[in-house]
C-alpha cells in the first residue's frame, strides 16, 4: 500500500480526478450531438457505462489512498498499536466493500446479467443499503483518523480535532486535497526513511 503514498501528486490527482472527468465529459460530448440513429445509442451506451466504471474504481483508489495513510503512517510512522486503528480499519472496510458492491451491481446490469433490480435479492438490495448508511457516516471518521495521523507525523506529538481540521477539509473535498497532501506524504515517508534510525520496512 506504500506505493499509493509513494506517487507523485499530480499522477494520482490524474488517476483520481482527470481521468474520470475526461470520461464524463466524453459521454457529455457525445449527448450533445447525439441523434435517434440506433448504432449511435448502444454506442452512447457504451460509453456511458465505461465512464461509470472508471469513476467507481477511481473512487476506490481514493479509498485505499484514505487506507494506506491510516495504515502506514499511523502503524509505521507513528507506531500505533493495533488497537487504536480498529474503528478506523471497520469504517474503512464498509466503505470499500460498498464501492466494491456498487461496481459488481452495475457490472451485472450492463452486462445485462440481470434485468432489474429485484433481481438482486431482497438479502442484497437490504446489505447494499446497510453498508451504504453506514460507509456515509464511517467516511467522516477515516477522514478525520487519516487528516489527524498526517498532522500528528508534522508535528510530532498529538493534536486535537481544531489541529487537523485543515487536512480534514482536503481529504473531504479529495481533488484538492490530493494535489497538497500527496507531496506533504511524500516527504513524511522520505524522513522516516532517513538514516540513523532504524525503522521496520514499509509493507
Amino acid at each position: 500500500m506504500k506505493q499509493i503514498l509513494e506517487l507523485k501528486h499530480w499522477i494520482l490527482f490524474s488517476i483520481i480526478f482527470l481521468l474520470p472527468v475526461l470520461s464524463i465529459r466524453t459521454v457529455f460530448l457525445n449527448v450533445l450531438s447525439f441523434t435517434s440513429n440506433l448504432e449511435t445509442s448502444l454506442d452512447l451506451s457504451t460509453k456511458f457505462a465505461i465512464a461509470f466504471g472508471i469513476l467507481l474504481v477511481s473512487v476506490l483508489i481514493y479509498d485505499f489512498w484514505i487506507l494506506s495513510i491510516g495504515r502506514i503512517i499511523g502503524l509505521k510512522v507513528l507506531k500505533l498499536s493495533q488497537k487504536r486503528l480498529i474503528a478506523f480499519y471497520i469504517f474503512i472496510t464498509s466503505r470499500i466493500t460498498f464501492h466494491l458492491l456498487t461496481l459488481v451491481i452495475f457490472l451485472l446490469f450492463f452486462t445485462n446479467s440481470i434485468q432489474n433490480i429485484e433481481e438482486l435479492g431482497k438479502e442484497l438490495i437490504s446489505l447494499w443499503t446497510m453498508l451504504y448508511l453506514f460507509s456515509g457516516i464511517g467516511s467522516l471518521y477515516c477522514i478525520y483518523f487519516a487528516g489527524k495521523q498526517i498532522k500528528r507525523a508534522e508535528y510530532q506529538r498529538e493534536v486535537g480535532f481544531g489541529d487537523c481540521m485543515d487536512y480534514f477539509s482536503l481529504i473531504l473535498f479529495f481533488p484538492l486535497g490530493v494535489w497538497i497532501i500527496q507531496p506533504k506524504l511524500n516527504l513524511i515517508l522520505k524522513e522516516y526513511r532517513k538514516p540513523p534510525a532504524v525503522h521496520d520496512e514499509l509493507v
